[in-house]
């Protein structure tokens, strides 16, 4: 990997832009690379500017992979120990950014009952995350029961498992039908589209998709969170449908989350350029679409992708967003047991960990709940 192109990929990861494409390509390069290498491999003139923290963070976030590429999972119970910064109140977010109130922070946390963490330990285990496939005439395929190649085709077109959280269309046909890949709770999922454009969905997402691009555009639907890099094309452009909306791509990478339980719809711009309602956004920038108003603000896209990055991320987040998200992942209901005052909170978490480590990370915030049968009780 040339100087420039290394600096420039860890540079866009310590500030939280790097693609899903750019990540891979640093992580390649990272795994056959030996430590003192990297250092020598630097620019003389970029060294001051390359600090230890962009590339341990890198280390720390993503060089523990199984060989498909997924994230490696922790062997065994994670415990209280494990580094992440505390979630702290909204009110005091740009203080402790000022204090350096960091994710080198060990978080103790307070005792909590001990049933109630056995119930979420036991409500976790029950869960059963499973991808699915629907093709065209109604079959549904079980992605994760399949082996890597070829799970179906014909005409001119085969669909391919990559590894264990992707697949892929190869070749051309003119077969009009659609397919609809389907993330349940807790499941991430990627798909390279006919036209190699690729799609990440979130859990608890669907895309729906033709097995061809042959007419004047190329329309998908959305539901749920998706991240696009889509492959560019001038004379067939590329439109997601979402809710009520119509996002149009220019030819670039962006976020978009239309989950039905969210208050509005955020369209966020990585790099290109996309029109939605006449507006067109500018990187960096996000579009909050409600019924038919859209208001376009400066993003944070570090906060926007973290779920790509396998992290809960908040900053002046409301209780009821943060366990709207957690609800989502871990496939539990939530229940207010009185009114929900106006908590904000900030921090982050790995959602790698454990739902009883979340729920004890939450209690150190001053949230009280209990756990029964798949339902958090939350009581503020």
């Amino acid at each position: 990997m040339e100087e420039k192109r290394l600096y420039y990929l860890l540079q866009r990861n310590s500030e939280g832009t790097i693609t899903f494409s750019e990540r891979e390509e640093l992580y390649q390069w990272f795994s056959k690379i030996e430590e003192d290498e990297r250092a020598f491999m630097l620019p003389e003139e970029e060294k001051p500017a390359m600090t230890a923290e962009m590339l341990e963070a890198f280390r720390r976030n993503y060089i523990k992979k199984e060989p498909e590429g997924k994230i490696k999972e922790p062997e065994g119970k994670i415990t209280a120990s494990l580094k992440r910064t505390r979630l702290y109140p909204g009110r005091w977010a740009a203080a402790a950014a000022v204090i350096g109130f960091t994710a080198s922070l060990f978080l103790v946390h307070k005792k909590v009952s001990i049933p109630a963490m056995a119930a979420a330990g036991a409500h976790e285990n029950k869960i059963a995350r499973h991808a699915i496939l629907t093709l065209g005439d109604g079959q549904k395929i079980q992605l994760d029961s399949q082996k890597t190649g070829k799970l179906a085709g014909g005409n001119g077109m085969e669909i391919v498992k990559l590894d264990s959280s992707s697949v892929a269309y190869k070749g051309v046909t003119n077969d009009n039908s659609y397919n609809t890949l389907t993330t349940p709770r807790g499941v991430t999922y990627q798909v390279v589209l006919p036209d190699a454009s690729k799609v990440w969905l979130d859990a608890e997402s669907s895309l729906r998709y033709p097995v061809s691009f042959n007419g004047s555009s190329r329309e998908v639907e959305l539901t749920g969170e998706g991240y696009f890099e889509v492959r560019r094309d001038p004379k067939r452009p590329f439109i997601v449908r979402a809710g009520r909306q119509l996002i149009e791509d220019l030819g670039t990478a962006f976020n978009i989350n239309a989950y039905g339980d969210e208050p509005e719809m955020q369209t966020t711009l990585i790099n290109g350029a996309v029109r939605i309602g006449g507006k067109v956004l500018k990187p960096g920038q996000q579009a909050l679409s409600k019924d038919e108003n859209i208001v376009v603000k400066e993003a944070d896209i570090q906060k926007v992708l973290a779920w790509q990055r396998g992290v809960f991320e908040f900053d002046n987040t409301s209780l009821q967003a943060i366990l709207r998200q957690i609800s989502r992942w871990y496939d539990i209901k939530i229940v207010y047991v009185h009114p929900v005052s106006a908590m904000e909170l900030g921090g982050s978490i790995q959602k790698k960990s454990s739902l009883a480590d979340v729920l004890k990370f939450l209690e150190d915030s001053g949230v009280n709940f209990k756990v029964e049968r798949g339902i958090v009780y939350v009581n503020p």
